[in-house]
């Protein structure tokens, strides 16, 4: 139904999103849960582990520094 109903440009649109995510002046909280809403709707299932690096090279290096240690 997906494939009849959403464009596959679309799908390229929500990966460039998801690999372009930075933190920037936003909560920890509010860039995981962007980023999960972008893996649902790119319906992305992944190893925990390849989202744990995606998420920490989005987030500010000093909060990545702490959050990894």
């Amino acid at each position: 139904m997906r494939k009849m109903f959403i464009p596959i440009h679309y799908y390229r649109v929500i990966y460039n999103k998801l690999q372009n995510l930075s933190q920037g002046s936003r909560h920890v909280d509010e860039r995981f849960k962007e980023m999960e809403v972008a893996m649902i709707t790119a319906n992305i299932s992944e190893d925990r582990n390849a989202t744990m690096a995606r998420f920490f090279n989005g987030l500010n290096q000093n909060i990545a520094n702490v959050v990894e240690l």
